[in-house]
């Protein structure tokens, strides 16, 4: 039993740890795409407010009001700028400071926002700023170009204010009419803003998330206490902490890594862009900035990380979901593996008990075997024995197959001359022999005299019964022969003159009988009658036609004849008669009727038939079981023939039935002038499903598709695995905008589509790409191949969708 369940249980232990690894994989995927689009949502939303701000200060440089204060400076035209400022920081609430500072760095319009609401400073409030380093550095930009401080902590009187408050400070330089410089516009925007929107859109990341300067300084720390540690001198840096990631972050662009203390996510933000400048600012109230920066110089780092720890619960977490599934596995794994060593032990028993049934049932085999083949030899060696003649001819051309020695004898030919002759070439008129052909392809039987030669130019009439049979696999005529010419001779003699007819009556080898219709009394009897039923021909005469058969009511039916219903002559093929000895013989009979001195009557030509009965008999039972192993190997081609077009996966037809069929259906189209559309399928992302969940779980999504396709098909559509996870569908009588239709609706079917695999349901799409004929080919090749590149354009532009092949005329793209 440990034999077995030892192998079960690391079975079954590495799927639970290849489930369990895989949901890890797959948790740790999800959160480090959901780290990438936090941290790039953050570093988007400090974009646009850092733009938003720019316009705004282009805005006020450019306003009417600052234009005349800057002219005329006087006091109406300070008031009418303080005003103007006033309502464009009431109109906006992000600012905490709008100022116009001179030239010599006097403030001479402040406008602050105080619990809400905008006020202008009084004059006497107003400070001289021309020791800070923005005053200088947004002096030292170019006309038109917008200085972007670095975000910092707001300094008032000389100090730094208490609460904090995170300040951006952006301005421009003006100049008066004369192109003279008259100071600078400059606005304080709540950096707390600024740093609220990176929270809000870095949404899960937010208690994480982190924003650096470019020296490593933070500006938004998880622990508040990190941040702003510049602005006092703090050597405590981003760097110094996590030296590794730091070089890592400082180095590149934007990118996600993951070292012993997690998983790193970041990205580089830039708040400058062309006609921008900074400085590297300053942490003391009057030091100017120690140096300029332009746009690639000016950015600020966005940083995530999840912890070791959080990920080492993430583990934990999945495992601790797995544990009980593995110690349930293990136990039904130990009972799975007791009741498999019962039954193997069972098996092993019947295994021998069948070995030796097995033994005994091919030793029967093999007698049965040498029965059949001695009664093959037995039926064989009948018809060679058979005085009756018999042919096998090929029904496509007549030409000879086989004939036994009695046609061999009769044809006056060995069987070997007659080889790709024609049986065309027997009759004496060719177009009885064209007649007979034609009968035979169209009921499948014939019975009929006919006129033959032999090779050496003999002619003779004979009796042929021949039907449609198979032979060697292919379709022939097995025929039966029989000479009929001195019974032919015999009936001519008859009817050219009375005179004649006794001597050939008396000397036919035939039984003849003259026969009364209305009572059935014999009134005349040959010599060969009365050798047939052991009668004197005396006594023949006067009995009545009954008494010789053994069949008392077809007596009565042949008396009901009249010469109409044969054309003068009825030829009954069997019938059973009785000889004087009681025994029962097998006869044929030729009636003819006439009138002899106004009385009616006909005359029986009668044949003891029971030598060539025996011979057909055993041509029909050989033809019979002939007929059985031509019908077995129709069924084994038929089945060979399933398996060649089929794919064994999903029971559809394979790319080398779809290349047929295409072919077919496209030469049709061109006879009756009717389109035709083709569709390739692609599941999309199959590699993920396999890698994911196994080949078994791919088979099953690819068998879905093919059920999908075979529901919506019609019975002259044509639905096709092409190989792989493609998949084709030909659309007879199907225009390009019908085809789309109903491609689209297959598509929209499937995304909706769930597959279930064990305790997982998979969803995934497929694209498709459509071909028509005649617009975009004529051919099968052709068509599959601009219904590929089709495909791929759709795989191209993002999947689960449809496309028509763009480059035929008049063809639309989806």
């Amino acid at each position: 039993m440990l034999l077995v369940w030892i192998p079960l249980a690391l079975l079954v232990a590495g799927v639970i740890v290849h489930l369990a690894e895989d949901k890890i994989d797959s948790r740790g995927t999800l959160l480090r795409e959901s780290e990438v689009r936090n941290v790039a949502r953050g570093v988007e939303a400090i974009s646009h407010a850092v733009d938003r701000v720019v316009r705004d200060v282009r805005f006020l440089a450019a306003h009417g009001a600052l234009r005349g204060a800057v002219n005329a400076d006087g006091p109406a035209a300070v008031a009418a700028l303080a005003e103007s400022f006033l309502a464009f920081a009431d109109s906006q609430g992000i600012y905490d400071q709008i100022r116009w500072i001179d030239e010599t760095g006097m403030e001479r319009v402040r406008v602050e926002l105080a619990d809400g609401r905008a006020k202008v400073v009084p004059a006497d409030r107003l400070q001289n700023k021309a020791r800070r380093y923005f005053f200088a550095d947004t002096m030292s930009v170019a006309v038109g170009e917008v200085y972007v401080s670095p975000l910092d902590l707001n300094v008032e009187r000389d100090r730094i204010e208490v609460p904090h408050k995170p300040t951006l400070r952006v301005g421009t330089p003006v100049f008066d009419a004369a192109g003279h410089p008259r100071g600078i516009v400059l606005v304080n925007y709540y950096g707390r803003e600024l740093l609220d929107a990176f929270g809000r859109a870095a949404s899960t990341t937010a208690e994480r998330a982190m924003l650096l300067n470019r020296d490593g300084h933070w500006l938004k720390a998880p622990d508040p206490g990190d941040e702003w540690g510049f602005m006092f001198r703090s050597a405590d840096t981003f760097g110094k902490r996590h030296p590794g990631a730091w070089a890592r972050v400082r180095a590149e662009e934007s990118g996600q890594f993951e070292d012993d203390q997690g998983i790193w996510t970041f990205a580089t933000v830039h708040p400058l862009v062309a006609r921008e400048r900074s400085s590297s600012g300053s942490g003391q109230a009057f030091a100017p900035g120690s140096a300029r920066r332009d746009a690639p110089e000016y950015y600020w780092k966005a940083v995530a990380r999840v912890s070791a720890e959080q990920l080492a619960a993430y583990r934990a977490e999945v495992w601790t979901d797995y544990a009980p599934a593995l110690a349930f596995l293990l136990l039904l794994a130990l009972l799975a593996s007791a009741r498999i060593a019962q039954v193997l032990e069972q098996r092993r028993s019947a295994d021998e008990q069948l070995r030796q049934s097995h033994a005994e049932l091919e030793q029967k085999v093999v007698e049965r075997t040498e029965l059949l083949a001695e009664r093959e030899r037995e039926h064989l060696q009948i018809l060679e024995d058979s005085p009756s003649a018999i042919i096998v001819l090929r029904l496509a051309d007549a030409a000879f197959v086989y004939g036994n020695p009695a046609s061999q004898q009769l044809l006056g030919v060995a069987d070997s001359s007659r080889d790709a002759q024609s049986i065309e070439r027997l009759f004496v008129d060719p177009a009885q022999g064209r007649d007979v052909l034609a009968t035979l392809r169209q009921s499948g039987h014939i019975e009929s005299e006919v006129r033959l030669h032999a090779a050496d130019g003999r002619e003779f009439d004979a009796l042929l019964a021949a039907r449609v049979t198979r032979f060697a696999s292919e379709p022939a005529v097995i025929a039966s022969l029989v000479d009929i010419t001195e019974r032919k001779r015999a009936e001519v003699a008859l009817a050219d003159s009375q005179q004649r007819y006794r001597q050939l009556f008396e000397a036919e080898s035939d039984a003849i009988l003259l026969i009364e219709n209305e009572s059935g009394r014999i009134l005349e009897a040959n010599a060969a009658a009365a050798r047939l039923y052991g009668y004197t021909a005396d006594e023949l005469r006067g009995m009545f036609n009954h008494q010789l058969s053994a069949e008392p009511e077809e007596t009565q039916r042949v008396s009901r004849l009249t010469p109409a219903d044969g054309g003068g002559v009825v030829v009954i093929p069997l019938r059973l008669h009785r000889r004087r000895d009681g025994t029962v013989i097998p006869v044929e009979l030729s009636v003819r009727f006439f009138e002899l001195g106004g009385l009616r009557v006909h005359i029986s030509a009668i044949r003891d038939i029971g030598t060539r009965l025996a011979a057909e008999n055993a041509l029909r039972d050989a033809n019979a079981r002939l007929s059985q192993q031509l019908a077995d190997i129709e069924v084994l081609q038929a089945s060979l023939r399933e398996q060649a077009i089929r794919d064994g996966l999903t029971g559809l037809f394979n790319r080398r039935f779809l290349e047929e069929t295409c072919t077919r259906e496209l030469a049709r189209a061109q006879r009756e002038g009717y389109p035709v559309a083709l569709a390739m399928f692609d599941l999309d992302l199959f590699k993920r499903i396999n890698d994911s969940y196994g080949h078994a779980a791919g088979d099953e999504v690819i068998i879905a598709l093919a059920r999908l396709l075979q529901k919506h098909a019609r019975s002259s559509d044509t639905a096709c695995r092409f190989g792989g996870e493609e998949f084709v569908l030909l659309l007879p009588g199907v225009d390009l905008a019908t085809a789309a239709e109903r491609v689209e609706e297959l598509r929209r079917t499937f995304a909706d589509t769930v597959v279930t695999f064990g305790a997982f349901r998979l969803r995934t799409t497929v694209s498709a790409g459509i071909a028509a004929y005649p617009a975009h080919g004529l051919s099968t090749r052709d068509l599959v191949a601009r219904a590929d590149e089709a495909l791929y354009a759709a795989k191209r532009a993002g999947r689960n969708r449809v496309e028509f092949w763009a480059d035929a005329p008049g063809s639309n793209r989806e």
